[in-house]
Parts: structure tokens; C-alpha cells; sequence
């Protein structure tokens, strides 16, 4: 089962841009960035505290199942 981090919309909801949540997390722009655009394949136990704290979210909230591709065939 494919999952992805829905942080960018998580992010926008807590009203924080990708700058000001590398620095409330002590993390680089560049990381969130990655995480966002799905290049990121694992995340930290770190990382999801840090984020959940500063999103003011739980850690399942981090992790959504991706919709799966029809095949052809």
C-alpha cells in the first residue's frame, strides 16, 4: 500500500510557509520542500515528533494512503 505525507496541506492549514516551518522544526527548506513533492521516502521518528508538534497534529495525520492506478491489462 503506497502512503504519502500530506504536508503541504497540513502545513497551509497550521497557516505556515515552507521557511517558517524549517525553522520551527530546525530542519532545512530543502528537506520540506523534498517531503512535499513526495522525494522523501522515509521519515524520522525526529522528524514525525518535531513535525506533529509544530502542525499540532498526530502522527497517523502524517501518513494518508495514495489512490491506486488502474493497471492495463
Amino acid at each position: 500500500m503506497p502512503v504519502f505525507v500530506p504536508l503541504k496541506r497540513l502545513r497551509q492549514s497550521a497557516g505556515l510557509t515552507q521557511a517558517e516551518l524549517s525553522v520551527k522544526i530546525g530542519f532545512s527548506y530543502q528537506q520540506i520542500q523534498k517531503i512535499e513533492q513526495g522525494k522523501i521516502k522515509m521519515l524520522s521518528l525526529e522528524m514525525i515528533d518535531k513535525l506533529c508538534k509544530a502542525l499540532r497534529c498526530k502522527p497517523g495525520d502524517l501518513l494518508e494512503e495514495m489512490p491506486n492506478k488502474k493497471t492495463d491489462g
